[in-house]
């Protein structure tokens, strides 16, 4: 292998190198400034042409001899041509600035001509397709970790005469996300004996259950199969005030179908980037098919929330990620559980993809009087008389009863001594059971 002429200069001492970070800094600042105005993107292609015939005749050389900077050398070994060189440098500078720990966003649009600055930010596909000649070369990828897109780290070494790293380069790979779990999973914890329920919501959740388990011999049996031509999934919408089951019931349906609960994480499928969302939205329901789980979207007005009306882009992007969400529940083949106290956000598309819709309203006082014997700690000094007194004058949710439970025994606790009906009802003295409201 030919070694490279001593002459040539990489990094900071390649004064070409130099005037190319600078000529493309110009132009997109150039373009923030100028905000597009009428004319205006003419001066903006002006500098750019400008710059290509200034800089382009002594970049290309005819071969390796006539090379003595590393920008030179980069884009013979390559064969870049003008356009893919100044995208390169673009990536370079952003990566430059990414390294020094700034923020810096290079706008494609005056690099590429006329015809994408009059419409704003240029779409990267053009240089991220699978044609693209820095693609297949590597010399562009993705890096999800520190931008959406960015230079490889490999090229950027050697555009800056840097050496190789001894091992595997993971600086990228360690960032991405595509590995990343995009949900919660675990061994249920609960059956459907531990969820205390009024008789109506249990007989609902029952009725739900059943239809998961027989759902191809039911609609086989009624002839319902040949006009349900999607998915043979079932979808399950458990609403109501907090506090009220829906999240324990829901671990428990799984249980009760032999199959593990998947809690899927908003952190993990929102994705800041262009595209990213959308992607992660796909692979959650194709991993769900093939893990064979029961799917549960907690608080699911955060995904499934109503669609914004206007041609704003961000109700672009909601919009789609709503329209993907409904799609993969009303295609696929899982059980998809839903849950919510704020059922009135929800999109309205979402009501005729859902094979039930159970009710978890607040319990009785007979489920109140089992709550409470299930939730005190153990030792505890209340009476079966006061604890009927407790079920029939506190209007309060199971959440509300496992809180204050919690709150009496941390005050035993301290105390030295077993829980008492005063501490439950200190416990109790901040509830408003009958005034709620959502929210804090």
């Amino acid at each position: 292998m030919a070694t490279r002429p001593r002459k040539v200069k990489y990094g900071a001492a390649d004064p070409l190198l130099r005037e190319w970070l600078d000529f493309v800094g110009d132009i997109t600042a150039g373009y923030r400034r100028l905000q597009r105005p009428r004319g205006g993107g003419k001066a903006v292609g002006a500098l750019r042409d400008e710059g290509f015939a200034r800089l382009w005749p002594r970049t290309r050389v005819a071969s390796r001899r006539e090379c003595v900077s590393g920008l030179q050398l980069f884009v013979l070994k390559h064969d870049l041509d003008a356009l893919d060189a100044a995208i390169v440098v673009a990536f370079l500078l952003e990566w430059l600035a990414m390294q020094a720990g700034v923020h810096r966003e290079i706008w494609f649009t005056p690099l590429f001509g006329d015809g994408g600055e009059a419409g704003g930010l240029l779409d990267m596909a053009t240089a991220f397709a699978e044609t693209s000649k820095l693609v297949q070369k590597g010399i562009l990828r993705r890096c999800r970790g520190r931008g959406d897109v960015n230079l490889a780290a490999d090229a950027a070494r050697e555009l800056l005469g840097l050496p190789p790293p001894p091992g595997p380069d993971k600086e990228n790979v360690t960032r991405g996300r595509g590995d990343e779990s995009l949900w919660e999973s675990r061994a249920p914890r609960v059956i459907l004996d531990d969820v205390v329920l009024p008789v109506a919501t249990r007989e609902e959740l029952e009725d739900a259950l059943y239809f998961a388990r027989n759902r191809a011999q039911v609609l086989a049996a009624t002839g319902l199969d040949a006009v349900l031509e999607k998915g043979t999934g079932v979808a399950l919408l458990f609403w109501g005030p907090p506090g009220t089951g829906k999240s324990m019931a829901a671990e428990a349906f799984a249980a009760a179908l032999g199959k593990s609960c998947c809690v899927v994480r908003p952190d993990a499928v929102e994705d800041c980037w262009w595209g990213g969302t959308e992607k992660n939205i796909a692979r959650l329901f194709r991993e769900a098919e093939e893990q064979e789980c029961v799917l549960v979207f907690d608080e699911c007005d955060s995904f499934f929330s109503r669609r914004p009306v206007g041609g704003a882009y961000q109700n672009g992007i909601v919009g789609r990620c709503v329209n993907m969400f409904l799609r993969g529940v009303e295609e696929g083949t899982q059980v998809y559980i839903l849950t919510t106290n704020r059922a009135d956000y929800l999109d309205e598309a979402l009501a005729r993809r859902l094979a039930a819709r159970v009710e978890f309203g607040e319990p009785d006082e007979a489920a109140r009087l089992v709550l409470w014997r299930r939730l005190l700690p153990r030792g505890h000094a209340l009476t079966e008389t006061e604890l009927s007194s407790l079920a029939g004058r506190y209007r309060v949710s199971g959440g509300d009863i496992k809180q204050a439970a919690l709150v009496a025994a941390r005050r035993a606790a301290r105390a030295e001594r077993s829980v008492t009906l005063a501490d439950v009802e200190v416990a109790l003295a901040g509830f408003r059971p009958v005034a709620r409201r959502m929210g804090f």
